[in-house]
């Protein structure tokens, strides 16, 4: 996370009242990631880690989107880090790693926002690694999700 808030400090990019460490509710100062804003598109940065047999991953959420700033802990059962993130190839060959396909599609699929209808059927269209996703959507199903205030 050090290594992106810089990034994202070169670039001009950064905003500390979009910073989990400086949320009035983050009084143990533990980092639940940042975010940056792309055209008025919020772009998150949070962390994760393997725990046991369990990915963790923390987020936040700011008054802005939601009631108060909160923290947010996941703690997926049986899911490594290479379920959570895919490596894709760019045109150029440059490597892009980032939330694969089937666990953007299974954490939207549980939310059941009208919103997330057109992005289901066109990832569907791109095509999922149905394996995959059944193991994801399977840890879903026992996560333990915690919301600090």
């Amino acid at each position: 996370m050090e290594t992106i808030r810089a990034f994202l400090k070169e670039q001009g990019l950064y905003d500390h009242t979009h910073d989990s460490l400086f949320l009035s509710c983050n009084k143990e100062k533990v980092d639940f990631g940042t975010e940056i804003f792309l055209d008025g598109l919020p772009i998150s940065f949070t962390p994760f880690f393997k725990e046991n047999n369990n990915l963790v991953q923390r987020d936040f959420a700011t008054a802005d989107f939601s009631t108060k700033d909160s923290l947010v802990t996941l703690c997926l059962p049986n899911l490594s880090p290479e379920n959570y993130i895919t490596a894709y190839t760019l045109p150029d060959g440059q490597k892009l790693c980032c939330t694969s396909l089937e666990f953007v599609y299974a954490k939207k699929s549980r939310k059941n926002r009208p919103k997330d209808q057109g992005d289901l059927q066109k990832m569907k269209q791109i095509g999922l690694k149905e394996s995959l996703l059944k193991h994801i959507t399977d840890s879903f199903s026992s996560a333990v999700l915690e919301i600090k205030p």
